[in-house]
C-alpha cells in the first residue's frame, strides 16, 4: 500500500503495519469500491474504535473524531424503518432489494452506486418488479422511499392496512382510509407543536415581568 512505502523509518513502517493488519476486515468493508467506468469511488461512512488502543499505540495518534473527513451521520428512527422495510421486501418477494454477500455486506460498486442513488423512483422500480400485493407495494414505499417520506414509527407502520385489512374489504378503499388518517395526524402534530411553543413564549414572557 502507498502509505507503507511513505514510510521512512523502520518504526513508522512497523507502526503502519500493525495499524493495517488490526484494521484488514475492517477495511475490508468499507474500502472504497470503483465504478467500472472509473470515473467514481463509492465508500461507507464509518467509525471503529473498538481497538483503538492498538492503533494509538502503533500510529500515535489521538482519539479525535475532528479527524474524520466528514460529518457523522445522526441516528434516527427512519434508519431502523428502513432495516424493517428492507426485510419485509424479502419476505414479500424471496429476493434481496440490493446485491448482497454472503456475509450481509454490498457485494460490487454496482450496488454502491444502486444505493448512492436511491430515489423513489428507483424504489418504485424495484418493489413494483417484485411485489406484486397492492397493500405491501403501498406499505414498502413508506418503508424504503426517501427520508423525507418515510413514516416515522412502528405504530404508523402497523395501522397500515396491510397488517389490519379485514377480508373482502375494498383495498383501495383502505389506503384512502389510511393516507387520510396519515395527514389527520400530521395535522394534528403540527397545531400541537405551535401550541407548545406559544405557551412556552407566554411562560418566558410571565417569567421577565416577575423576575
Amino acid at each position: 500500500p502507498d502509505s507503507l512505502t511513505s514510510c521512512e523509518t523502520i518504526q513508522d513502517f512497523a507502526g503502519m503495519w500493525t495499524r493495517l493488519k488490526v484494521n484488514s476486515q475492517f477495511w475490508e468493508k468499507i474500502h472504497p469500491r470503483i465504478s467500472s467506468d472509473g470515473r467514481y469511488a463509492y465508500m461507507v461512512k464509518s467509525y471503529d474504535n473498538s481497538q483503538f488502543s492498538l492503533i494509538q499505540k502503533a500510529a500515535h495518534s489521538s482519539n479525535s473524531l475532528d479527524l474524520l473527513p466528514y460529518s457523522l451521520v445522526q441516528a434516527s428512527t427512519k434508519y431502523d424503518i428502513w432495516a424493517f422495510g428492507l426485510m419485509l421486501f424479502y419476505v414479500c418477494s424471496g429476493v434481496s432489494l440490493l446485491h448482497l454477500t454472503y456475509s450481509g455486506d454490498l457485494c460490487n460498486s454496482h450496488a454502491y452506486e444502486e444505493l448512492h442513488n436511491w430515489d423513489s423512483e428507483v424504489a418504485w422500480e424495484k418493489i413494483s418488479n417484485f411485489v406484486d400485493d397492492p397493500l405491501a407495494r403501498n406499505l414498502l414505499m413508506k418503508l424504503l422511499g426517501t427520508e423525507d417520506n418515510r413514516l416515522s414509527s412502528m405504530e404508523l407502520i402497523l395501522q397500515h392496512p396491510f397488517f389490519r385489512l379485514s377480508m373482502g374489504k375494498d383495498v383501495d378503499c383502505a389506503l384512502e382510509e389510511y393516507e387520510n388518517k396519515l395527514c389527520a395526524e400530521e395535522t394534528y402534530s403540527t397545531t400541537i407543536s405551535v401550541k407548545s411553543g406559544s405557551v412556552n413564549c407566554l411562560k418566558m414572557l410571565c417569567m421577565e415581568k416577575y423576575c
